[in-house]
């Protein structure tokens, strides 16, 4: 059975309770060991709502009211399971497509990726390895792209396709990625929820 899940890429430079704004994010599809990129973009591609989709303790309204409606907020709480539930029950509605689950990772664990992957090359030519993945992405893009921010989101996106473009191939060292993944895990930089 085909399995599909949110790849959230929260960016740390917006801070947020479970790490950072939706920057970013991928739909990917796991079936028998494969993997498969479905879609990605940036939040700009992601609707928000006027309520909460999900039902959510009466402490955490009165917390966070309705801000969490709005996908860029949505993980608002340290409680990731509350974020990743929403970031669902948003997308299904949007897409009427339901997510078996979310991961979140941010540009730090992206940067640990990047030392299995290798450097990966944008489409504009330009060069991102594991020493400046989180320059570029953190406050790089800010300043480059401060009068336009729909280039920064669509930078983002550039690298996170480059990076899956590699993974997608098997374009990388099996050991080096176990062990970025476990780092990213460990220090609460790779989250993950599952419905299952």
């Amino acid at each position: 059975k085909t399995k599909k899940f949110m790849i959230a890429f929260q960016n740390s430079a917006e801070a947020r309770g479970t790490g950072g704004i939706l920057g970013a994010f991928a739909i990917i599809a796991m079936e028998n060991g494969h993997l498969r990129v479905e879609r990605t973009g940036s939040n700009i591609a992601l609707k928000s709502l006027n309520e909460i989709p999900i039902p959510v303790p009466n402490e955490y309204t009165n917390l966070y009211r309705s801000d969490p409606a709005i996908w860029q907020n949505s993980n608002l709480s340290p409680h990731f399971p509350y974020g990743a539930k929403i970031w669902m029950a948003l997308w299904e509605k949007q897409y009427n497509e339901k997510l078996d689950g979310v991961f979140a990772i941010d540009p730090t664990a992206l940067s640990y990726i990047l030392k299995a992957t290798g450097p990966v090359q944008l489409v504009n030519g330009e060069k991102i390895d594991s020493d400046n993945v989180v320059f570029n992405t953190l406050s790089g893009a800010y300043k480059r792209f401060e009068k336009d921010n729909l280039a920064r989101k669509k930078y983002l996106v550039d690298i996170i396709n480059a990076t899956f473009s590699k993974i997608v191939a098997g374009d990388f060292s099996k050991i080096p990625m176990a062990k970025a993944f476990r780092k990213g895990i460990l220090e609460n930089r790779i989250l993950f929820f599952s419905n299952d």
